[in-house]
C-alpha cells in the first residue's frame, strides 16, 4: 500500500495536458496480487481512489493494448480535425479565388467589347472619312497599322467552373481553322 501512496503522490499525469490522470502499479506476479487482494479486499478500490491502477502480468498486456489503441484513436481524431480545418480554409480560398476569377472574366469581356467597338468605329467611320479626304486631295495617304489580336482568354473547361456559370451555357473552344477551310469560307458559294 505504501508503494501505491508514493505513486499517487507523484501525480505523473499533471505533466501532460490531456491524460487519463492515473498511474499503473505493476505487480510482477498474478499470485502476489491475488494474495494481496485476499488479505485486503478494499485494496483495489483504495488504490483506484488514489488514481493508481494495479496491474499484474495477466492484465498488463490488455492495459497496454488499450492505451495504445487510445493513442491511435487520439492521433486519428487530431488528424481528422486538421483535415477539417484545412478543408474549411481551402473552401474559403476557393470561394475568394472564384470571386476574383469572375470579376477578372467580366473585366476581360468588357475590355474585348470596348476594343471591338473601337475597331468598328475605326473601320466604319474614321477610315471612311480619311479615304474621302484622300480622294478629294486634301490629305496624303497615311499608313495606319493596327496589330491584330491573336490572344484570347483560355475558355473554362473544368466541370465545377462551367456548372457555376450564370447563364448555364458551356463555352465553345475557339480553335483556328485549317487554311483550306478559311479559304472556302471566304469565297462566296
Amino acid at each position: 500500500m505504501l508503494t501505491c501512496e508514493t505513486l499517487a503522490a507523484k501525480s505523473y499525469w499533471s505533466a501532460f495536458a490531456r491524460t487519463p490522470q492515473m498511474v499503473v502499479c505493476f505487480v510482477p506476479s498474478d499470485a502476489v496480487l491475488s494474495a494481496a487482494l485476499a488479505a485486503d479486499p478494499c485494496l483495489y478500490d483504495d488504490t483506484l481512489s488514489r488514481r493508481v491502477v494495479l496491474a499484474s502480468p495477466g492484465t498488463l498486456m490488455a492495459l497496454l493494448r488499450t492505451v495504445a489503441f487510445t493513442w491511435h484513436q487520439n492521433a486519428a481524431a487530431e488528424n481528422a480535425q486538421q483535415v477539417l480545418s484545412l478543408s474549411r480554409e481551402l473552401y474559403s480560398r476557393l470561394t475568394t479565388t472564384s470571386t476574383h476569377l469572375s470579376r477578372m472574366g467580366s473585366s476581360l469581356r468588357r475590355t474585348v467589347e470596348s476594343y471591338n467597338a473601337l475597331v468598328g468605329t475605326l473601320e466604319s467611320r474614321v477610315l471612311v472619312t480619311s479615304r474621302r479626304l484622300e480622294d478629294l486631295g486634301l490629305a496624303e495617304r497615311q499608313s495606319i497599322q493596327v496589330a491584330a489580336l491573336d490572344l484570347a482568354p483560355r475558355p473554362l473547361s473544368a466541370a465545377e467552373l462551367i456548372d457555376a456559370m450564370d447563364d448555364g451555357r458551356r463555352p465553345e473552344l475557339l480553335l483556328p481553322l485549317p487554311e483550306h477551310a478559311q479559304d472556302s469560307e471566304a469565297r462566296p458559294a
